[in-house]
């Protein structure tokens, strides 16, 4: 399964495969407001279109969520695609974590992760990392270099992870 096919509600709304109820409606409800149509009034019709896709999105992984016979079915799944996804080799594999973060984190890299808010996720240092971004590229993960960074890194050298990676 790919991300197309199988989405994970958990990442999208930024909470744990074991959150309560509770948590999953808090964590909606913030995402939602954020991506409100009121809050991108003038803006291109592109971020306009972005933020309409996730609020779709949202309510989609609010509504199997939130719904405990959803839910149940939706977490066989997921279950099933964490596994091949290990299986894939994604960064995960290699014993670091169960995400992109967690496995830059476990490099000793600085991470600045700005994705909740529409902003791009950000690996802090120099020419150096690119042997390991060329290997991330090769699993899909496409980084590309800032040798000014940007305002989130303090304009320091820095990596970012290109949009629809």
């Amino acid at each position: 399964m790919t991300d197309e096919e199988f989405p994970d509600y958990y990442s999208l709304l930024r909470v744990s495969p074991d959150a309560t109820s509770e948590e999953v409606r808090r964590a909606y409800l913030e995402e939602v407001l954020f991506y409100h149509p009121d809050n991108f009034r003038g803006r291109a019709e592109r971020i306009v279109r972005r933020a309409h896709e996730m609020t779709v999105r949202l309510n989609e992984a609010k509504e199997i969520l939130l719904d405990p016979e959803k839910r149940a079915g939706y977490d066989e799944l997921y279950v099933e695609w964490k596994r091949l996804e290990l299986e894939r080799g994604s960064p995960s594999s290699a014993g670091a974590g169960s995400d992109l973060v967690g496995f830059l984190e476990a490099q000793g890299l600085e991470i600045i992760d700005k994705r909740p808010r529409g902003g791009a996720l950000w690996v802090v240092g120099g020419k150096d990392k690119s042997d390991l971004m060329a290997e991330l590229r090769g699993r899909g993960f496409n980084f590309a270099f800032a040798s000014r960074g940007s305002y989130s890194t303090l304009h320091r050298p820095a990596w970012y992870l290109r949009p629809g990676a």
